[in-house]
């Protein structure tokens, strides 16, 4: 299975498999490519966060809430470009939910 769509599980504080919210990677690059962010230093930018979050986002695709609202703000402001292109700026578009 590609490690881009493998869903991982995060053990909690009892060591029980709990749920967690994952970046769907391939749209996440898709998306941010097409808004001119074509490096991760550049996707760090456009979202104003740090490029080390970026770096652990494609190691375990664990999505916080910071990234999650700092994702959809910041492409949301491209809506119309990226809607142009058929995409659209949802939390089901960029994110899912992992068991």
């Amino acid at each position: 299975m590609n490690t881009d769509t493998q869903v991982r599980t995060r053990p909690d504080v009892d060591g029980v498999k709990r749920p967690h919210v994952r970046l769907r990677l391939d749209r996440f690059d898709l998306y941010t490519r097409i808004v001119g962010a074509t490096s991760d230093q550049a996707r760090a930018r456009l979202l104003g966060i740090a490029s080390r979050t970026i770096t652990r986002l494609r190691r375990d695709q664990h999505a916080g809430e910071a990234v999650i609202a700092a994702t959809l703000a910041a492409l949301q402001h491209h809506s119309e470009a990226l809607g142009q292109l058929g995409l659209s700026v949802s939390f089901e578009d960029l994110f899912e939910v992992a068991e």
